[in-house]
């Protein structure tokens, strides 16, 4: 069986109410619904949610969604919590952003793709960095990976440095993480287990608590133009993408 869980936390920090703003006619959550489903990967879809309005919400256009404690410190927690009300063991589950509106159902069909080896701890999608501007972007998170697609380290510096040259981009070797995992059940449990790392705290990276403690991440090519909404000028971004479909 295979969960994709969508942590949809309506008290955003940055922008309260986030899994409800519309964007062109559909709430944002509603946007992240339809991407996965449209992606005919899931038997079960679901979202995760510390209020009620999210959930009579995404059950109003025919979703599923359920109520997940608030006190929950991050949206991988959350889809644990989900999994635990809904008594499921899957052996697969698939941590969608709830913030990705933009997000194609190819992305989610190449990363379970890739799960059929059954040969890391978590997979994840990685874009190719084709802009210089994002390596010096903290807001862009970096991934270094190994010839055979294996993460050796997430990061907001821009890495890996290219000493000599005169590009600090060299292609196919400076990467994009995309913040999706696809995990199996003993991964996320150990997750959730440890408390944060070192690393994790310096970067406020929650990935790196696992690859911190030797969980094997592989990496996932995949193309995507996607644009994560923390903020009223990302919602307008987005609602501008929209426009022009």
């Amino acid at each position: 069986m295979i969960v994709g869980v969508i942590p949809a936390r309506y008290a955003a920090t940055r922008l309260p109410g986030k899994p409800l703003i519309d964007l062109e006619g559909k709430t944002m959550v509603q946007r992240v619904v339809e991407a996965v489903e449209q992606s005919n990967r899931f038997d079960v879809v679901v979202v995760a949610t510390e209020d009620d309005r999210v959930v009579d919400h995404v059950r109003g256009f025919g979703g599923y969604a359920v109520l997940t404690p608030p006190e929950c410190p991050s949206g991988t927690d959350r889809v644990l919590a989900a999994l635990d009300v809904l008594d499921l063991e899957p052996d697969l589950v698939v941590n969608i952003q709830g913030d990705e509106p933009l997000l194609p159902p190819t992305v989610l069909s190449a990363l379970l793709d890739a799960t059929v080896q059954r040969d890391a701890d978590v997979w994840t999608p990685i874009v190719r960095i084709t802009d210089e501007a994002e390596l010096s972007n903290p807001n862009v998170v970096k991934v270094v990976r190994t010839e055979d697609a294996r993460a050796l380290y997430f990061t907001r510096a821009g890495a890996p440095y290219v000493r000599d040259g005169a590009s600090k981009l060299v292609p196919g070797l400076h990467w994009k993480h995309v913040g999706i995992y696809a995990f199996t059940l003993d991964a996320l449990r150990e997750h959730v287990a440890l408390p944060p790392s070192p690393l994790e705290r310096a970067e406020f990276l929650e990935q790196l608590r696992l690859l911190e403690h030797g969980a094997l991440f592989r990496c996932v090519e995949v193309e995507a133009d996607l644009i994560a909404v923390d903020t009223p000028d990302d919602a307008e971004r987005v609602r501008a993408r929209l426009r022009m479909r």
